[in-house]
């Protein structure tokens, strides 16, 4: 980040000026939510007031990148497989 961010409202606002889109690569949309849950970790250490707020919204960006990577995974026809049971 360009800047130290102190509260959770600045770390949202920033994260949100550097999303990089949902047409960008897999790669580069993994890499934000990774970065935005370092940040809301750190925030979660600073700004007490919305502790548990911070930390959650660290867990959901980690779950987002670690979804990328499985998506990443997928056939291109809706995700499954032509394997026989």
């Amino acid at each position: 980040m360009s800047r130290e961010v102190l509260t959770l409202t600045q770390a949202t606002e920033q994260l949100r000026r550097q999303w990089p889109g949902m047409r960008a690569s897999v790669a580069a949309r993994q890499a934000h939510y990774r970065r935005a849950a370092e940040v809301y970790g750190r925030v979660a250490e600073i700004d007490y007031d919305h502790y548990h707020e911070a930390l959650y919204l660290a867990s959901e960006a980690r779950q987002l990148a670690d979804g990328l990577t499985d998506e990443s995974n997928t056939t291109t026809d809706g995700g499954e497989s032509d394997a026989q049971e």
